[in-house]
């Protein structure tokens, strides 16, 4: 049958005799590179993706990795992880390879994603030599080690992300190869490789990076350290100086060391977290918390553990039986079918590279994991993702030694460890958003997943500002991770406003050269889009300018993001914790031009507009008390009442109820109604007691009535708020003088003389109660 053949097909089919598990390898790998690659726009990127991608297009357009593109601003809580030139102070690998991404493919979630997304792929790739470099003799070995990474659920979703991810893993993986080949071969280039890797590691990610290097310089130490000549020892030496000293350069030229703000945290805002207070040593805890995530999140299956544990120490202590009893038979190593020993060191050193990497990463992280996040110490699983494929190998030799034994029991491990994540069962971690034990059938919820994506909350909020918003629209949305998830879809459209307040640490000169939308003083947003749930309080203080315009039925949360304990394969109930969007009512916009109106002047225009307001909606308290504001303004003194009491009326809670009560006492004064004054002014002060000028007000209304003892108290006690008030030492003397008390008097008004010597009415009633005095004496 192979006559019938054409030739390639013949010779394929003859290397895949030969090699069936490498044929097999290479179909592992095609459906993991299209697992990888398909449906990459399937969810909008979360608010850790959007920011790499939005400084990447920002690379593109404007040769800078900032967070400014001209509309809106990419920098954390109040730009905090912008320096003072607004560049982004995380490593810049990644949006440069966005940059190059979206120059290939145009700007969109699937090109964000294609770089890290081939990264992935080629990591298993790389995986694949390093595990035929270490494992030559064992192809079905490595095929079930490369399976059980390449078609992890958990390594997938970390791939499918516009981050850092993908790239720790192909860098790790890389810096071992290399490491490799250049001991066995000794030639400079596999050097001079490695040391470029271990730059872009860390250029890639700081702690990742850093981690890298440190678990290859462990590794070495631990197997290498006695064949080791000089001249290697001054290669890896001068290897490693070169990227200490590049990545030295870089973080002093980014403000990281040596900047105003020196130091990783001072830019992430980590350091506003609760100080540790525990006894346990903080790196130590750290090391703890990691570790037992990577069990309970089934990165090391513990029966596996336990199985390689046992199956270690099994054979470390069958040499010493074989000595210590001369004559016997010493215990053998387990074999299969033709003989060949488990290479159980062989591989155990491919594990104990990813053991080292997650250890060094756990120490470097910058995770507080004694703040206790959702009931449970936190550890975030993504700063030592790149281990995981490593990692994996150790449950590939656990599939191989049940094969060796039984093919359906090799067969049903691998069914078990590749499908789901009972190997963690039953301390499975929690998942964050749904309290539940993350146990599943994971790939076959993952594949599902891609294929038949459900709605995320970024989208369904984007796709609404995308429809209903005018070009231009301001949007404010409370948390920094949710508006920079929105900016990357709806920034061409609306511009997000009230992101900067006067803490914000970038340069003030800086901030004021921006757009003016920015800072949070004095905009007035025509959305507020709010993710979770409404809460009565702020809405009942927005309710009079915003109109909730949606509330669509979708969770709030990026349920999509990659950590198992915070990923869901299918969608969760909204309820109340959904996307609420609300919109500043046409009413709303015309108050505030009413307002403008008036600021300036402009009275009579501002009259008219607060009547067309309250032709569309009669009972707007705020446009009720404005127009009582601008007929006050303009003497109409009694139109001004009625629509003051009118405001009143309809929010008597009012939060400017006191000024407003004065305002109705000044024009019933006005109107000579000094009763309904004081009445007024009385209210005011049951609002406020220590209102100065409704107590001034009040006490002029008693003078007035000629109630002057009164008067006096209401004196007394605007003295005792204000003791430095002139024109109260005046109003003093005065009604003392009535009171019959001329000396009290004239000392009252010496003192307003002495606080403002040009007080001219103080000199006057000074001198004119002096002559009445001399007059009245004998």
């Amino acid at each position: 049958m192979d006559a019938d053949r054409p030739p390639a097909l013949t010779r394929l089919a003859g290397r895949m005799r030969a090699a069936p598990y490498a044929a097999l390898a290479a179909v592992v790998l095609a459906v993991a590179a299209y697992l990888c690659l398909v449906n990459l726009d399937y969810a909008a990127l979360w608010h850790d993706e959007a920011p790499t991608a939005l400084i990447g297009r920002n690379l593109l357009q404007r040769g800078d990795i900032t967070g400014w593109d001209g509309r809106n601003l990419v920098g954390g809580t109040n730009g905090r992880t912008l320096n003072e030139h607004l560049r982004d102070v995380l490593p810049p690998l990644t949006y440069a390879v966005n940059a190059a991404s979206f120059g290939l493919f145009g700007v969109s979630e699937s090109a964000a994603r294609i770089g890290p997304a081939l990264f992935g792929i080629a990591s298993l790739a790389l995986l694949y030599l390093l595990l035929r470099q270490h494992l030559a003799n064992h192809p079905r070995l490595i095929l079930f080690a490369l399976a059980l990474a390449a078609w992890s659920p958990q390594l997938l979703l970390y791939f499918r992300q516009s981050r850092y991810y993908a790239f720790m893993a192909l860098a790790l993986i890389a810096a071992f190869h290399l490491y490799e080949r250049w001991w066995r071969t000794g030639r400079i280039r596999h050097l001079a490789a490695l040391t470029v890797v271990a730059a872009l590691a860390f250029f890639n990610h700081y702690a990742g990076g850093a981690a890298t290097m440190l678990a290859l310089a462990a590794w070495h130490l631990l197997f290498r350290t006695r064949a080791t000549a000089p001249r290697q020892w001054l290669g890896l030496a001068a290897g490693g100086a070169v990227v200490v000293a590049a990545g030295a350069a870089y973080l002093v030229w980014i403000g990281l060391i040596g900047g105003e703000r020196s130091g990783f945290l001072a830019y992430t805002g980590v350091a506003e977290v609760p100080e540790y207070r525990g006894t346990v040593p903080p790196v130590l805890l750290r090391i703890a918390i990691y570790t037992r995530d990577l069990f309970a999140a089934d990165w090391i299956s513990w029966p596996v553990m336990l199985w390689f544990a046992g199956m270690a120490a099994y054979l470390a202590v069958a040499p010493r039986r074989s000595r210590t009893a001369p004559g016997t038979r010493a215990p053998r190593a387990p074999r299969d079918s033709r003989g060949d020993d488990l290479p159980l060191a062989a591989a155990g050193r491919v594990v104990l590279m990813g053991a080292l990497f997650a250890l060094f990463s756990a120490a470097l992280s910058p995770q507080p994991v004694w703040w206790v996040f959702a009931d449970r110490s936190y550890a975030d699983l993504r700063y030592y993702m790149g281990a995981l494929p490593l990692l994996l190998v150790m449950k590939g030799l656990f599939v191989e030694w049940a094969w060796r034994r039984w093919r359906v029991a090799g067969a049903a491990a691998l069914a078990v460890l590749l499908c789901s994540s009972a190997g963690a069962w039953p301390i499975n971690m929690a998942n964050v958003l749904t309290g539940e034990r993350t146990l599943g059938l994971h790939l076959f919820q993952f594949v599902q997943e891609i294929h038949r994506p459900y709605r995320d909350s970024i989208r369904v909020a984007a796709d609404y500002l995308l429809e209903h918003a005018e070009q231009d629209d301001l949007v404010y949305v409370a948390a920094f991770h949710d508006r920079e998830a929105l900016t990357f879809a709806t920034g061409h459209r609306v511009l997000f406003c009230c992101v900067l307040d006067d803490e914000s640490p970038l340069p003030a000169a800086t901030v004021a050269s921006l757009g003016a939308h920015l800072a949070v003083e004095g905009t007035v947003p025509d959305w507020i889009v709010l993710f979770g749930r409404l809460p009565e309080p702020y809405w009942e203080g927005v309710r009079n300018r915003y109109a909730l315009a949606a509330q669509p039925d979708v969770f709030h949360y990026p349920t999509q993001r990659p950590e198992i304990n915070l990923h869901v394969f299918s969608p969760l109930p909204a309820d109340d914790l959904r996307v609420h969007v609300l919109r500043r009512t046409a009413t709303d916009e015309l108050v505030e031009a009413a307002k403008a109106l008036a600021r300036d002047g402009r009275y009579e225009e501002a009259l008219g507009t607060w009547r067309r307001i309250l032709e569309l909606d009669a009972e707007h308290a705020a446009a009720q008390a404005g127009l009582g504001l601008t007929l006050f303004a303009l003497q109409r003194h009694e139109e001004a009442a009625q629509a003051l009491a009118r405001a009143l009326a309809l929010q008597p809670d009012r939060p400017d109820a006191g000024s407003l009560h004065r305002l109705m006492g000044r024009a019933a004064h006005a109107l000579q109604r000094p009763t309904m004054a004081a009445e007024h002014y009385e209210r005011a002060l049951r609002i406020d007691a220590d209102d100065a000028e409704a107590i001034d007000r009040l006490a002029l209304v008693r003078f007035e009535q000629r109630r002057f003892e009164e008067a006096l108290d209401l004196y007394r006690r605007l003295l005792a708020l204000l003791p430095d008030s002139a024109l109260t030492h005046v109003n003093l003397g005065a009604t003392l003088y009535h009171l019959g008390r001329p000396d009290e008097a004239i000392g009252s008004l010496e003192r307003a003389l002495s606080l403002d010597p040009d007080l001219e009415t103080a000199r006057t009633a000074l001198e004119s109660i002096r002559a009445s005095v001399r007059q009245e004496a004998p």
